[in-house]
């Protein structure tokens, strides 16, 4: 009987420990300034058809069967179903008219998110002036609540990436105007570089890649041009926390001797690879990208193994953000 007591007593400690000290409700908000005049809205919003360009979870499987309802007596606003085979089913439906703002969604999925998602597009006034805003809430089940920060960083990704493809029909720009194309899988060809270690925390990223790109094309000195494109290995990678931990790398072949010591780079394994095209400021959507495109192909990350960005089009070769282009590759096995 004592036992039977101390067993309930502790049950219970472990319920009150889970219900106090675990969150229900994951709630996520974007904005963007929009500049134009936003009188009348952009097709790609108020026609159904559009949709696809602008939700973020077209991006993670090309393969994925998409389908799209007319307005019927079940759906009055019609409903967008995407289907994929490591992703699961999701569903948005409106649920008022697309000609006007706010417009509130319903989105549900089986497997990417628990509970159903309730998102809201509207236009707000702010002291720079028009903002384009993106809320979204959800209640995850009572069993499904030690989930939250995973869900919370998922969201907070695929609402970012929706927000900026849907600013783009707003405002088509330089700065979000954005380009995903998954390659295919393979292994990289080992090289001869010059790195030196960085670590991000509390910095903007492009500022301390710049600086430590100037510093290691200074110490080669003209007599060492680079013999491929410049790139970054990641050995660390916390996107939610914005803390980096890797190396800055600038490839050479026929060495000159100065300060640098050059080092082989040995790359093991296959890599998961994508190229994105556009500004530095959304490499960590590019990334986001990636990873769930290895998701939908029952791809998993080696842990052991570091992530590598190659800057095929870098501001050393253009000004015009929307010309860089980075291909990311993350190991594999």
């Amino acid at each position: 009987m004592v036992v039977f007591i101390i067993l309930c007593i502790v049950i219970l400690l472990v319920v009150c420990g889970y219900v106090l000290f675990t969150q229900q409700k994951c709630w996520i908000q974007h904005t963007l300034p929009v500049n134009q005049d936003t009188s009348s809205l952009p097709l790609a919003l108020t026609q159904l058809a559009n949709w696809p360009n602008w939700l973020p979870w077209i991006r993670y499987d090309t393969k994925a069967d998409v389908m799209v309802k007319k307005a019927d007596s079940s759906y009055p606003y019609g409903q967008i179903t995407f289907s994929s085979q490591h992703l699961g089913t999701i569903t948005c439906s409106p649920r008022q008219p697309l000609n006007q703002l706010p417009l509130s969604l319903l989105v549900a999925s089986d497997r990417l998110f628990y509970g159903d998602l309730h998102i809201t597009i509207d236009l707000i006034d702010s002291e720079e002036g028009k903002r384009l805003r993106l809320k979204a809430n959800n209640r995850l089940p009572f069993w499904r609540r030690y989930h939250h920060t995973q869900q919370l960083n998922q969201l907070y990704a695929d609402l970012k990436l929706m927000l900026v493809q849907l600013h783009s029909t707003f405002e088509p720009s330089q700065n979000t105007t954005l380009s995903f194309t998954a390659l295919d899988c393979q292994t990289l060809s080992n090289m001869d570089a010059v790195t030196r270690p960085f670590i991000v925390s509390e910095q903007h990223m492009s500022q301390i890649m710049a600086m430590g790109f100037q510093d290691l094309t200074a110490i080669l000195g003209p007599e060492n041009p680079p013999a491929g494109p410049r790139f970054a290995l990641y050995d660390t990678a916390d996107l939610s926390h914005h803390y980096f931990v890797g190396r800055l790398g600038i490839p050479i072949q026929c060495f000159t001797p100065c300060e640098a010591h050059p080092e082989r780079l040995v790359f093991k394994g296959q890599y998961a690879r994508l190229k994105y095209q556009g500004s530095y400021e959304y490499l960590g959507l590019a990334w986001h990208v990636l990873k769930m495109q290895c998701l939908s192909r029952g791809l998993k990350k080696h842990p052991r193994r570091p992530s590598l960005e190659i800057f095929d089009v870098s501001p050393h070769d253009t000004n015009e953000e929307l010309q860089f282009i980075t291909v990311l590759n993350t190991p594999i096995h």
